[in-house]
């Protein structure tokens, strides 16, 4: 089994939610799905909050001590990027974390959740891809 193969699980969990949550945002049917929307959206956020601990508490103190330069230098990297997405994920849950602001701004909702999902869709995919690549092989 790959080193990383739970956290590629875990991926692949918010990956579904994010597909999930991406349909769900049709602007014709949007206030009608805005009750799923925030069950995805609810759902997203545990995934992703318990995908981002383990991380942290696991997979990038091993790797940081390996003592290989392009690991560590592209892990510290990974890490400090994810604070910056976390913190941006966070704002988002609270910009819309009421049906009211949906209903109130539809538009507003539907691109900010398409920007999220993108950013987050893009780093489950670098990540995967260069980090868990490299972490893989040792």
């Amino acid at each position: 089994m790959r080193r990383t193969e739970t956290y590629r699980q875990q991926q692949t969990a918010i990956l579904d939610v994010v597909a999930e949550l991406r349909r769900l945002l049709d602007p014709e049917k949007l206030l009608d799905n805005i009750p799923d929307i925030m069950g995805a959206m609810i759902g997203l956020s545990g995934k992703l909050k318990a995908h981002l601990s383990k991380k942290e508490k696991e997979l990038y103190p091993e790797l940081l001590a390996t003592g290989d330069p392009k690991l560590t230098e592209m892990t510290a990297a990974f890490q400090t990027e994810m604070v910056g997405l976390s913190e941006a994920f966070d704002d988002y849950m609270e910009a819309w974390r009421s049906i009211p602001a949906m209903e109130d701004d539809p538009d507003g909702f539907v691109r900010a959740s398409e920007e999220i999902l993108d950013a987050l869709n893009d780093r489950i995919s670098r990540e995967s891809r260069e980090l868990f690549g490299l972490a893989d092989r040792l």
